[in-house]
């Protein structure tokens, strides 16, 4: 068996998608028409016990994020999440009690990233990811010299 890091690796850069051109919501689409799915990105005004959650619902699937979280974590959270879905990963699904009941069972009983391998592996996911997305906008940057305006991509982002 390959070790974790290296199989998601491989799996982030079997993807055809422009990282130099990053923007969450777009990925976030990507993976949608990847998945052949609707995905929506909401904000919920989350405590800063949580970033961000996936669920499951009949017909799309949902990533929720904190609304008030910093760019940087915002985009990460939601990474991760996607790595949920990238991974085929069992996922929250909504039930009768509907979105908000699930969401502050969520929110009071998240398990920490070490807690579940599958909360590993989409951790690394995102990290990965986001290494992608740096080296690339770094090679881009380096391309068109070094100047503000430059690092723009980079600020606008998320990182």
């Amino acid at each position: 068996m390959r070790p974790m890091s290296e199989y998601i690796s491989s799996y982030v850069d079997s993807l055809e998608y422009n990282w130099e051109q990053f923007q969450i919501e777009d990925f976030a689409q990507f993976v949608a028409r990847m998945l052949q799915r609707p995905l929506l990105l909401v904000a919920y005004p989350f405590d800063g016990a949580i970033s961000a959650t996936w669920i499951r619902g009949q017909r799309r699937e949902f990533i929720f994020f904190r609304s008030d979280a910093p760019a940087v974590v915002r985009t990460h959270g939601i990474l991760h999440e996607l790595g949920h879905l990238f991974l085929d990963h069992e996922g929250h699904r909504i039930d009768e009690g509907g979105v908000e009941q699930l969401l502050e069972t969520l929110a009071q009983t998240k398990l920490s990233i070490e807690d579940r391998l599958e909360e590993q592996e989409a951790e690394r996911f995102a990290q990965i990811v986001m290494m992608r997305i740096r080296d690339s906008k770094r090679t881009l940057i380096e391309r068109q010299g070094t100047t503000i305006l430059g690092l723009r991509a980079i600020a606008e982002s998320g990182f």
